[in-house]
Protein backbone atom coordinates (compact mmCIF):
# COMPACT_ATOMS: atom_id res chain seq x y z
CA UNK A 1 0.00 0.00 0.00
CA UNK A 2 2.60 2.36 0.90
CA UNK A 3 3.81 2.24 -2.94
CA UNK A 4 -0.40 3.47 -4.35
CA UNK A 5 0.36 6.01 -1.61
CA UNK A 6 3.83 7.80 -3.43
CA UNK A 7 2.64 7.13 -6.72
CA UNK A 8 -0.95 9.32 -5.59
CA UNK A 9 1.24 12.17 -5.10
CA UNK A 10 3.53 12.19 -8.65
CA UNK A 11 0.47 13.89 -10.42
CA UNK A 12 0.41 16.67 -7.78
CA UNK A 13 3.97 18.11 -9.09
CA UNK A 14 2.70 18.55 -12.70
CA UNK A 15 1.12 21.22 -12.97
CA UNK A 16 1.67 23.90 -16.28
CA UNK A 17 2.81 27.66 -15.61
CA UNK A 18 -1.04 28.79 -16.94
CA UNK A 19 -2.50 26.89 -13.91
CA UNK A 20 -4.42 29.53 -11.68
CA UNK A 21 -3.79 29.47 -8.45
CA UNK A 22 -6.21 30.84 -5.56
CA UNK A 23 -5.14 31.54 -1.74
CA UNK A 24 -8.13 32.25 0.89
CA UNK A 25 -7.80 33.74 4.14
CA UNK A 26 -7.18 31.94 7.26
CA UNK A 27 -10.15 29.62 8.60
CA UNK A 28 -10.36 28.14 11.71
CA UNK A 29 -11.70 24.49 12.66
CA UNK A 30 -12.64 23.71 16.47
CA UNK A 31 -13.63 20.13 17.45
CA UNK A 32 -14.34 18.13 20.34
CA UNK A 33 -14.05 14.45 20.46
CA UNK A 34 -15.20 11.59 22.93
CA UNK A 35 -13.16 8.02 23.15
CA UNK A 36 -13.97 5.11 24.42
CA UNK A 37 -11.75 2.30 25.04
CA UNK A 38 -13.26 -0.88 24.26
CA UNK A 39 -10.06 -3.10 24.40
CA UNK A 40 -6.45 -2.70 24.37
CA UNK A 41 -6.86 -3.42 20.50
CA UNK A 42 -10.26 -1.14 19.29
CA UNK A 43 -11.39 2.18 20.49
CA UNK A 44 -13.68 4.12 19.11
CA UNK A 45 -14.74 7.78 19.21
CA UNK A 46 -17.95 10.41 18.49
CA UNK A 47 -16.59 14.08 17.11
CA UNK A 48 -18.04 16.85 16.85
CA UNK A 49 -17.15 20.44 15.37
CA UNK A 50 -17.19 22.63 12.64
CA UNK A 51 -15.02 25.33 10.18
CA UNK A 52 -15.44 29.30 9.78
CA UNK A 53 -13.49 30.65 6.83
CA UNK A 54 -12.78 34.59 6.63
CA UNK A 55 -15.37 36.58 5.79
CA UNK A 56 -14.22 37.32 2.81
CA UNK A 57 -15.12 33.27 2.09
CA UNK A 58 -18.48 33.19 2.25
CA UNK A 59 -21.80 35.48 2.84
CA UNK A 60 -23.39 32.29 4.31
CA UNK A 61 -25.19 32.81 8.07
CA UNK A 62 -23.31 31.22 10.43
CA UNK A 63 -25.05 28.98 13.13
CA UNK A 64 -23.02 28.52 16.19
CA UNK A 65 -20.65 31.11 15.03
CA UNK A 66 -19.53 28.29 12.17
CA UNK A 67 -20.53 28.01 8.63
CA UNK A 68 -20.10 24.60 7.99
CA UNK A 69 -21.06 21.92 11.28
CA UNK A 70 -20.46 18.65 11.22
CA UNK A 71 -20.33 14.88 13.48
CA UNK A 72 -18.59 12.20 13.02
CA UNK A 73 -17.73 8.68 14.27
CA UNK A 74 -15.15 5.81 13.73
CA UNK A 75 -14.33 2.16 14.95
CA UNK A 76 -10.78 0.83 14.20
CA UNK A 77 -9.47 -1.87 15.94
CA UNK A 78 -5.67 -4.19 15.20
CA UNK A 79 -5.72 -7.37 13.15
CA UNK A 80 -3.44 -9.93 14.75
CA UNK A 81 -0.32 -8.48 13.47
CA UNK A 82 -0.33 -5.02 15.67
CA UNK A 83 0.78 -3.05 12.45
CA UNK A 84 -2.74 -3.22 10.29
CA UNK A 85 -5.75 -2.46 11.91
CA UNK A 86 -9.17 -1.78 9.82
CA UNK A 87 -12.36 0.54 10.60
CA UNK A 88 -15.80 2.38 9.89
CA UNK A 89 -16.44 6.11 9.62
CA UNK A 90 -19.48 8.07 9.57
CA UNK A 91 -19.40 11.73 8.52
CA UNK A 92 -22.66 13.85 8.64
CA UNK A 93 -22.46 17.83 7.48
CA UNK A 94 -24.47 20.56 6.68
CA UNK A 95 -24.27 24.48 6.20
CA UNK A 96 -26.58 27.02 5.60
CA UNK A 97 -29.29 26.17 3.69
CA UNK A 98 -28.16 23.09 2.74
CA UNK A 99 -29.06 19.72 3.75
CA UNK A 100 -27.25 17.23 5.11
CA UNK A 101 -24.53 15.04 3.68
CA UNK A 102 -24.25 11.82 5.19
CA UNK A 103 -20.81 10.04 4.14
CA UNK A 104 -20.32 6.53 5.87
CA UNK A 105 -16.73 4.82 5.09
CA UNK A 106 -14.20 1.72 5.41
CA UNK A 107 -10.57 2.57 6.37
CA UNK A 108 -7.46 0.64 6.12
CA UNK A 109 -4.21 1.72 8.25
CA UNK A 110 -0.72 0.19 8.70
CA UNK A 111 1.95 1.48 10.70
CA UNK A 112 5.88 1.05 9.93
CA UNK A 113 8.24 1.64 12.48
CA UNK A 114 11.31 3.45 11.36
CA UNK A 115 13.69 3.44 14.34
CA UNK A 116 11.90 5.97 17.65
CA UNK A 117 9.16 6.89 14.28
CA UNK A 118 6.17 5.28 12.85
CA UNK A 119 5.30 6.17 9.81
CA UNK A 120 1.57 5.58 9.14
CA UNK A 121 -0.17 4.67 6.10
CA UNK A 122 -4.33 5.31 5.53
CA UNK A 123 -6.28 3.77 2.64
CA UNK A 124 -9.56 5.07 2.82
CA UNK A 125 -13.03 4.79 0.66
CA UNK A 126 -16.01 6.90 1.62
CA UNK A 127 -19.52 7.65 -0.11
CA UNK A 128 -21.80 10.37 -0.32
CA UNK A 129 -25.41 10.57 0.59
CA UNK A 130 -26.88 13.69 -0.49
CA UNK A 131 -29.28 14.48 -3.60
CA UNK A 132 -27.07 17.83 -5.01
CA UNK A 133 -23.81 18.03 -2.68
CA UNK A 134 -20.64 16.52 -1.57
CA UNK A 135 -18.82 16.45 1.32
CA UNK A 136 -15.39 16.71 0.47
CA UNK A 137 -11.97 16.21 2.67
CA UNK A 138 -11.95 19.38 4.13
CA UNK A 139 -15.54 19.59 5.48
CA UNK A 140 -16.56 21.99 2.69
CA UNK A 141 -19.77 21.33 1.32
CA UNK A 142 -19.34 21.57 -2.78
CA UNK A 143 -21.87 20.88 -5.84
CA UNK A 144 -18.62 20.51 -7.82
CA UNK A 145 -17.25 17.21 -7.25
CA UNK A 146 -17.35 14.36 -9.99
CA UNK A 147 -18.73 11.35 -8.06
CA UNK A 148 -20.33 10.45 -4.60
CA UNK A 149 -17.65 8.28 -4.15
CA UNK A 150 -14.29 9.35 -2.51
CA UNK A 151 -10.65 7.69 -2.44
CA UNK A 152 -8.07 9.12 0.38
CA UNK A 153 -4.48 7.94 0.84
CA UNK A 154 -2.42 9.58 3.63
CA UNK A 155 0.86 9.18 5.10
CA UNK A 156 1.66 9.94 8.76
CA UNK A 157 4.96 10.43 10.20
CA UNK A 158 5.65 10.99 14.24
CA UNK A 159 8.14 9.68 16.75
CA UNK A 160 6.52 6.52 18.34
CA UNK A 161 6.65 7.11 21.94
CA UNK A 162 6.40 11.19 21.59
CA UNK A 163 8.28 12.90 24.20
CA UNK A 164 8.23 13.51 27.57
CA UNK A 165 8.04 17.52 28.71
CA UNK A 166 8.10 17.84 32.95
CA UNK A 167 6.30 15.13 34.79
CA UNK A 168 3.28 15.89 33.44
CA UNK A 169 3.42 16.42 29.65
CA UNK A 170 3.34 13.97 26.70
CA UNK A 171 3.93 15.63 23.14
CA UNK A 172 3.75 14.13 20.01
CA UNK A 173 4.48 16.32 16.83
CA UNK A 174 2.94 14.66 13.54
CA UNK A 175 3.53 15.96 9.66
CA UNK A 176 0.57 14.36 7.41
CA UNK A 177 0.10 14.34 3.34
CA UNK A 178 -3.09 13.38 1.90
CA UNK A 179 -4.45 13.20 -1.35
CA UNK A 180 -7.73 12.41 -2.37
CA UNK A 181 -9.97 11.65 -5.51
CA UNK A 182 -13.56 11.08 -6.63
CA UNK A 183 -13.91 7.47 -8.62
CA UNK A 184 -16.07 8.57 -11.82
CA UNK A 185 -16.52 5.54 -14.53
CA UNK A 186 -18.16 7.40 -16.75
CA UNK A 187 -18.23 10.89 -17.51
CA UNK A 188 -21.36 12.77 -18.57
CA UNK A 189 -20.94 14.67 -22.52
CA UNK A 190 -21.56 18.32 -20.52
CA UNK A 191 -19.28 17.66 -17.65
CA UNK A 192 -15.95 18.87 -17.41
CA UNK A 193 -12.97 16.85 -17.81
CA UNK A 194 -11.88 16.15 -14.09
CA UNK A 195 -8.22 16.48 -12.63
CA UNK A 196 -6.11 13.33 -11.61
CA UNK A 197 -5.83 14.46 -8.04
CA UNK A 198 -8.89 16.74 -6.76
CA UNK A 199 -7.79 17.45 -3.34
CA UNK A 200 -4.77 17.58 -0.92
CA UNK A 201 -4.19 17.97 2.81
CA UNK A 202 -0.72 18.91 4.07
CA UNK A 203 -0.92 19.04 7.95
CA UNK A 204 1.62 19.85 10.72
CA UNK A 205 -0.05 18.84 14.13
CA UNK A 206 0.92 18.56 18.18
CA UNK A 207 -0.31 16.46 20.29
CA UNK A 208 -0.71 17.05 23.93
CA UNK A 209 -1.78 14.59 26.57
CA UNK A 210 -1.86 15.14 30.09
CA UNK A 211 -0.82 12.88 32.30
CA UNK A 212 -2.29 11.03 34.84
CA UNK A 213 -5.85 12.52 33.24
CA UNK A 214 -8.14 11.70 30.48
CA UNK A 215 -7.71 14.79 28.36
CA UNK A 216 -5.81 15.46 25.49
CA UNK A 217 -5.05 18.48 23.13
CA UNK A 218 -4.13 18.78 19.42
CA UNK A 219 -3.54 21.91 17.73
CA UNK A 220 -3.08 22.07 14.39
CA UNK A 221 -2.28 23.87 10.55
CA UNK A 222 -2.79 23.01 7.01
CA UNK A 223 -3.28 24.03 3.84
CA UNK A 224 -5.85 22.28 2.25
CA UNK A 225 -6.06 22.44 -1.74
CA UNK A 226 -8.65 21.56 -4.35
CA UNK A 227 -7.79 21.23 -8.00
CA UNK A 228 -10.54 22.36 -9.99
CA UNK A 229 -11.37 21.92 -13.66
CA UNK A 230 -12.87 25.14 -14.99
CA UNK A 231 -13.88 27.20 -18.44
CA UNK A 232 -11.75 27.59 -20.48
CA UNK A 233 -11.63 31.10 -20.75
CA UNK A 234 -10.16 33.11 -24.41
CA UNK A 235 -9.41 36.66 -25.61
CA UNK A 236 -11.52 38.74 -27.95
CA UNK A 237 -9.80 36.62 -31.16
CA UNK A 238 -10.63 33.21 -29.92
CA UNK A 239 -7.30 32.27 -28.20
CA UNK A 240 -6.92 30.84 -24.80
CA UNK A 241 -5.64 32.61 -22.14
CA UNK A 242 -5.69 29.62 -19.23
CA UNK A 243 -5.58 25.75 -18.91
CA UNK A 244 -9.24 25.27 -17.34
CA UNK A 245 -7.29 24.47 -14.25
CA UNK A 246 -7.63 26.06 -11.31
CA UNK A 247 -5.78 24.82 -7.32
CA UNK A 248 -8.23 26.38 -4.35
CA UNK A 249 -6.44 26.34 -1.49
CA UNK A 250 -7.33 27.47 2.00
CA UNK A 251 -5.42 27.89 4.98
CA UNK A 252 -6.62 25.78 8.39
CA UNK A 253 -5.93 26.41 11.90
CA UNK A 254 -7.62 23.60 14.33
CA UNK A 255 -8.06 22.89 18.03
CA UNK A 256 -8.91 19.39 18.78
CA UNK A 257 -10.26 18.77 22.43
CA UNK A 258 -10.44 15.07 23.43
CA UNK A 259 -11.60 13.40 26.41
CA UNK A 260 -11.53 9.35 27.18
CA UNK A 261 -15.03 8.10 28.73
CA UNK A 262 -13.25 4.58 29.38
CA UNK A 263 -13.16 4.30 33.33
CA UNK A 264 -9.47 4.02 33.82
CA UNK A 265 -6.66 5.92 32.66
CA UNK A 266 -5.48 4.29 29.27
CA UNK A 267 -1.50 2.60 29.57
CA UNK A 268 0.84 3.72 27.54
CA UNK A 269 1.72 1.53 24.91
CA UNK A 270 -2.79 0.59 23.95
CA UNK A 271 -3.70 1.48 20.84
CA UNK A 272 -4.23 4.72 20.60
CA UNK A 273 -7.07 7.53 18.65
CA UNK A 274 -5.16 9.42 15.83
CA UNK A 275 -5.02 12.60 16.13
CA UNK A 276 -6.47 12.94 12.53
CA UNK A 277 -9.00 10.28 12.19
Amino acid sequence: MRYLLLAALLPCAAYGQSTSRQWHSLALQPEVQAELTASPQAYAYLALGGLRYSDENTNADRTLGLDVRYAAAGYEKQFRNERWSWGGTLRVAGAADIGPVVQPGLLLRHRSLLGPFTLGQRLGVEYAFSDKFRFDPAYNISSTAASPTLVRFRLDFYPTAGYRAGNSLVLTPRLSFEPALFLRLQRDEDDLEKRTIDYTGLRADLNIQVAKTRLELTPWVALQTQYLRTIIQTDATGNPTSNGKLNNTLPTAGLEVRYSLSRAVPAEGRFKVPTQH
